[in-house]
């Protein structure tokens, strides 16, 4: 059994600046018309018979407790504030109401302070429970690259549901010549925008990474800041910050479980006519071959 592990607030945020102004009626149903769309097409390209799970962010996280700043965003208008409620409000809905429904019953991952990429890693690398050969991350995010694994016969690949196409360790080396064990390291040196977490001045992760390998000239002053940063509390800091997943899992007291589950066509109907997503209805016989539903 192939399982997926769909990060569910990447594909919401991926919903909400494409298909995020859909309405049926007075109700905003873009983000969840995309987010299930996103899902389609990821089973198109997924082994038959793939399992999803769907991981979700906490709404406070534990990282701001070691630093305030991150992920902090500028100042919003009042409407831009409106329109990101909005959008949660959505996220809610999804979780708790459309996927369950559609027969995903108990497949929704949160926990408190912790982020959808964070229950990923968990999954992947630390819960004999739901490891299999091959193990899917569904997200555009590429600081779950240090998820990326492959040892000849167990392999987590990434299927980036911007591109439909699947990222493999092996890409990761080729491309930046690291393996996913060492892409944290890149991020804590780099830092990372998206997240507001700085990292050196005027260093990428190119240059992180020529850093890693001993490419830097001893006289480089790119070189010497490395290693300054290096020995600063700052980098340890985002060394924490940015390492999958957050704290100390190895203590893991909870385990997750993966129900089984049946999907019925006439469940997945009956979310479609409620939110108004008729083009759905019309492709009911290929998304029910898709699926296996029954």
């Amino acid at each position: 059994m192939t399982i997926a592990f769909v990060d569910c607030n990447n594909l919401g945020y991926r919903a909400f600046h494409t298909t995020g102004s859909l309405t049926h009626g007075s109700d905003l149903t873009g983000v969840a018309y995309g987010f299930i769309n996103q899902l389609f097409t990821f089973f198109k390209h997924a082994p038959y018979g793939t399992e999803p799970v769907f991981c979700w962010d906490s709404k406070h996280s534990l990282r701001k407790k070691i630093y305030p700043d991150y992920k902090k965003r500028d100042e919003q208008t009042e409407e831009a504030k409106e329109r990101r409620l909005e959008l949660y409000a959505q996220f809610d809905a999804i979780r708790e109401d459309i996927l369950p429904a559609l027969g995903w019953q108990g497949r929704c991952w949160i926990r408190d302070g912790y982020e959808a990429d964070d229950l990923m890693a968990w999954g992947v690398d630390g819960n004999d429970n739901v490891r299999d050969k091959l193990t899917i991350i569904v997200s555009g995010d590429e600081d779950l690259y240090q998820c990326l694994y492959q040892d000849g016969i167990n392999e987590t690949v990434i299927f980036n549901p911007g591109k439909n196409e699947f990222y493999t360790e092996d890409q990761l080396r080729n491309d930046y010549y690291v393996i996913g064990d060492q892409w944290h390291i890149v991020k804590a040196i780099a830092g990372c925008k998206s997240d507001n977490v700085p990292g050196v001045m005027g260093v990428g992760e190119k240059t992180a990474i020529k850093f890693l390998h001993g490419n830097l000239k001893l006289t480089d002053k790119k070189r010497m800041a490395i290693e300054i940063f290096k020995k600063s509390p700052e980098y340890r800091r985002n060394l924490k910050l940015v390492k999958l997943p957050f704290g100390n899992w190895d203590e893991q007291e909870e385990v997750f479980i993966i129900p089984k589950v049946t999907l019925k066509k006439q469940d997945f109907l009956a979310v479609f006519e409620k939110y108004g997503m008729n083009s759905f209805i019309k492709r009911m016989d290929e998304i029910s071959n898709l699926l296996g539903l029954i």
